[in-house]
C-alpha cells in the first residue's frame, strides 16, 4: 500500500440479525432474571447463616463462623469440579441452572432442621455450597452457550449487574422479617427465591437452536 494513502477506517460489524437479537433478548431476559433470583437467595443464607447457627442452633460464637469457611470451601471445590466436567455446550442450560435452584432451595430446609438436630446444619451448609454458592459458574457458562456471536460481553454484564442487585436488595428486607417474626420467614424468602429462578431459567428451554455455537 502506498504510505501516502490515507488509512481508511475499519469496517464496523454487520447488525445482528433479527434471530440473533431475538435470541439476546430471550439469553437476557432468562440469565438476567436467575442471576437476580439466585442472587436475592444466595445473600440471605451469606448473612444469617452464621447468626442461625449461633441463635437457634446453639453454636458458640467460633463454631457458627466455620459455616461460612464450609460452605466456602466445598463451593470452591465444586466450582472447579464443575468448570472441568462440562465440555459439551448440551450439558450448560435450563436443567443444570434447575439443578442448581432446586439445590439451593432443598439445602434451606436442611439447615432449618439444624434447629432440631446441629448434624443437620452442617449438611444443609455443605449443600448450598454446592449449589447456592455455585451456581455463577453455571450461569456464565449459560452466558457463552447461549450468547450470539460478539453480544458474550454484553450479556455477561446484564448477568453480573443483576446478580450483584440480587445481593444487595434482599439482607435487609431478610434482617426485618428475622427481627419481627422469626428466622422461618427469612428462610421462606430465600426458598422463594430459588425456586422462582427456575421460571426465567426455563426461558432459554425455548431457544430453537444454538446461536453461532
Amino acid at each position: 500500500a502506498d504510505p501516502g494513502e490515507p488509512r481508511s477506517a475499519p469496517a464496523s460489524p454487520p447488525p445482528a440479525a433479527p434471530h440473533e437479537q431475538d435470541g439476546l433478548r430471550r439469553a437476557r431476559r432468562g440469565l438476567a432474571g436467575y442471576a437476580l433470583l439466585m442472587g436475592g437467595g444466595t445473600a440471605i443464607v451469606f448473612a444469617y447463616l452464621p447468626s442461625f447457627a449461633a441463635d437457634i442452633a446453639g453454636f458458640t460464637t467460633p463454631v457458627a463462623g466455620a459455616t461460612t469457611l464450609v460452605f466456602g470451601a466445598t463451593a470452591l471445590i465444586c466450582r472447579l469440579l464443575l468448570g472441568a466436567l462440562l465440555r459439551r455446550d448440551d450439558q450448560v442450560g435450563p436443567a443444570l441452572l434447575t439443578a442448581m435452584s432446586v439445590g439451593a432451595a432443598a439445602s434451606i430446609v436442611v439447615l432449618t432442621a439444624g434447629a432440631f438436630a446441629p448434624t443437620w446444619l452442617w449438611v444443609g451448609t455443605a449443600v448450598f455450597g454446592a449449589t447456592g454458592t455455585t451456581w455463577p459458574v453455571a450461569a456464565y457458562l449459560a452466558v457463552l452457550r447461549h450468547s450470539p456471536p460478539g453480544a458474550a460481553g454484553r450479556l455477561t454484564g446484564w448477568v453480573t449487574a443483576s446478580f450483584y442487585l440480587g445481593l444487595w436488595a434482599t439482607p435487609a428486607a431478610a434482617g426485618w422479617a428475622i427481627t419481627t417474626v422469626g428466622y422461618h420467614l427469612a428462610g421462606a424468602g430465600a426458598v422463594a427465591c430459588y425456586l422462582g429462578a427456575i421460571v426465567p431459567a426455563r426461558r432459554l428451554a425455548r431457544r430453537s437452536a444454538p446461536a453461532g455455537r
